[in-house]
């Protein structure tokens, strides 16, 4: 009894300690464009205090950021914080809670892809040079755009709606 209790609490201590946790990070993006000329715009959100630095997306040429800061590093490739230097990539990474978007990529492939592999560098050490990899599935946001028919029908119902009521004018007009 007393081995089976000292083997319990042993094994709630083991799973107490804290492990190093990849960061908690997300994204989603939009595409438009068509078949050999697709256009992706990337959203990443960071939430548990690590300030990711750098997005690398497979499958997506990662062409330019309009998110304030970030351009493409023109040595690792990849959207990022800095230039080729890490110098400062902790401090000015996204900031926990933060959601970016404006993170532009192209492809060629015949079909837009639904989810995109995303590979990651974060940190919350300013004093350590060369963070964290990490890696997270970005997946497809589907923009609703209303089709043809819809919009045909919603003008039927409106020039419906008006031939009802000139019909009443003309009615109240003639009593």
């Amino acid at each position: 009894m007393i081995k089976r209790g000292l083997f319990s609490l042993a094994l709630v201590a083991a799973l107490a300690v804290p492990m190093q946790t990849q960061a908690q990070v997300t994204g989603t993006y939009t595409v438009t464009g068509s078949s050999g000329a697709w256009f992706y715009n990337f959203t990443f959100t960071a939430s548990d205090g690590f300030r990711p630095y750098r997005f690398e997306a497979s499958g997506v040429t990662e062409t330019s950021s309009t998110a304030s800061g970030w351009w493409i590093n023109t040595c690792n490739l990849g959207w990022t914080i800095t230039n080729c230097s890490e110098t400062g990539v902790f401090a000015n990474g996204i900031v926990s809670g933060t959601t970016l978007d404006g993170f532009l990529g192209t492809s060629s492939a015949a079909a837009a892809m639904n989810t995109v592999g995303v590979g990651y560098f974060y940190g919350n050490d300013p004093n350590v040079c060369c963070g964290i990899d990490g890696s997270l599935t970005a997946t497809r946001v589907n923009v609703s755009v209303p089709e043809p028919g819809s919009m045909m029908l919603l003008a039927t119902g409106m020039f419906g709606l008006v031939g009802i009521r000139r019909r009443r004018q003309d009615l109240n007009e003639e009593v």
